[in-house]
C-alpha cells in the first residue's frame, strides 16, 4: 500500500509575513497603466504578475484586511483579530463556499445559494442572463461548474475534470497532464456569428498539479486571466490554495507551493481608496488552514470542513463591487 505522505505535512511554526500581496498592489499603484475594459468604470492594470506561495508558511489569506469579517461601520469600529482555531466566517466562508460549488458542478444561483454563496446575485440579474439567451438565474454553459464538473466531449457524455484528475494521480503521478480548465472555447468567444453563454467568461481556474514522487508533495500552477486585485484574488489565492491541500489530501501527498499567475491584474478606480490604504497595511504571517482528515473523496468536502487558525490580521474594509 503506497505511503500516505498528506500525514507528514505540517505548517513551520515560526512563519514569517507573506509581502506578495502587497507588492502587487504597490506595483498596480506605482506602474499601472489605464486601461479599457468591457466594464463601464475606469480601470488599471499591470500585465503578468507571479506570486509563489509555500503552504507550509500558512495558507494564503491576506492579512491586510481581515476576510472573515463583515465591512460594517460598526465592525470596522470595533474590530479585533480572532487568532483562534474556528469555523471559517464572512466573505472567507462564502469565498469557499463557491469553490466547493463550482467543483461540484453549480451552474445556478440557486445551487450556489445551497452551497451558501451569494456572491454571485449581481451577476445573475434578468437582464444579464437574458443578454447571454440564458434561463433567469442560471450561469451558462460556459461557466466554472459546467466546465469543470461536466465538460462538453465528442461523446455528449460530460466529463468531470476534478473526478479523472484525482484519479490520474492516483494512478498516474509521474504524468505531466494533470491538468482542469475553465474555459470552454466555443461558450467564451463573442467573435462575430457567436453569443457568449456564460454571464461572466471564467477569470481564473486553469490549474495544472506537479508531483514530486521523490518528496510526496505535489503542486499546483494556477493560471488566471483576469484578477481584480482588491476585490477578487484574495478569495482566488485562498480557494486553490485549498484546493491544493484537498487533492494533496485525497491522493495521499503533501501540499507543497501554489505558484500563481495572473494574466491581468487590475483594479477599477472605484476602489483606488482602498488600494491606497491597503499598501500602507504590512502583512502579518499567514494563518493555518485545517481541514477534516476524514474526507477521502473531493465531492464529500464542504464548507464545515475547514477550520482556520492563527488569523490576525488588520481591520476589514470595503473595496469596491467589481470583480472581474
Amino acid at each position: 500500500m503506497r505511503r500516505n505522505f498528506f500525514e507528514d505535512f505540517a505548517y513551520r511554526e515560526s512563519r514569517e509575513p507573506d509581502a506578495q500581496y502587497g507588492d502587487l498592489l504597490r506595483r498596480l499603484a506605482d506602474r499601472g497603466r489605464v486601461a479599457v475594459s468591457g466594464m463601464d468604470i475606469d480601470s488599471v492594470m499591470v500585465p503578468m504578475h507571479y506570486m509563489e506561495f509555500d503552504l507550509s508558511n500558512g495558507f494564503p489569506a491576506i492579512t491586510e484586511r481581515d476576510l472573515t469579517r463583515g465591512t460594517s461601520p460598526e465592525i470596522i469600529a470595533n474590530y479585533q483579530s480572532n487568532p483562534d482555531r474556528r469555523p471559517l466566517a464572512g466573505p472567507l466562508k462564502q469565498g469557499m463556499a463557491e469553490m466547493l460549488a463550482f467543483m461540484n458542478g453549480a451552474v445556478t444561483q440557486q445551487e450556489l445559494k445551497e452551497w451558501g454563496c451569494s456572491f454571485w446575485t449581481p451577476w445573475l440579474t434578468h437582464e444579464k442572463t437574458s443578454k447571454r439567451g440564458l434561463p433567469d438565474g442560471h450561469l451558462g454553459l460556459g461557466s466554472y461548474g459546467a466546465a469543470f464538473h461536466a465538460f462538453p466531449t465528442d461523446t455528449g457524455t460530460p466529463f468531470d475534470q476534478y473526478e479523472a484528475l484525482v484519479g490520474q494521480i492516483r494512478d498516474r503521478p509521474e504524468l505531466r497532464t494533470h491538468i482542469v480548465t475553465p474555459f470552454v472555447p466555443d461558450k467564451i468567444t463573442r467573435a462575430p456569428g457567436h453569443q457568449q453563454k456564460t454571464v461572466v467568461v471564467p477569470c481564473h481556474g486553469l490549474q495544472h498539479f506537479i508531483v514530486d514522487l521523490a518528496t510526496g508533495t505535489i503542486d499546483l500552477h494556477h493560471f488566471q486571466r483576469s484578477g481584480d486585485v482588491p476585490v477578487g484574488v484574495p478569495y482566488n489565492m485562498t480557494g486553490y490554495a485549498a484546493v491544493l491541500m484537498m487533492v494533496a489530501q485525497v491522493t495521499g501527498y503533501k501540499p507543497g507551493a501554489l505558484r500563481h499567475i495572473i494574466s491581468d491584474a487590475h483594479y477599477y478606480t472605484t476602489s483606488q481608496p482602498a488600494v491606497e490604504e491597503l499598501v500602507t497595511r504590512d502583512p502579518y504571517p499567514f494563518p493555518k488552514l485545517h481541514i477534516n482528515p476524514e474526507i477521502k473523496e473531493l465531492r464529500d468536502f464542504r464548507v464545515s470542513d475547514f477550520e482556520i487558525e492563527g488569523y490576525v490580521a488588520h481591520p476589514p474594509m470595503k473595496v469596491g463591487e467589481v470583480a472581474v
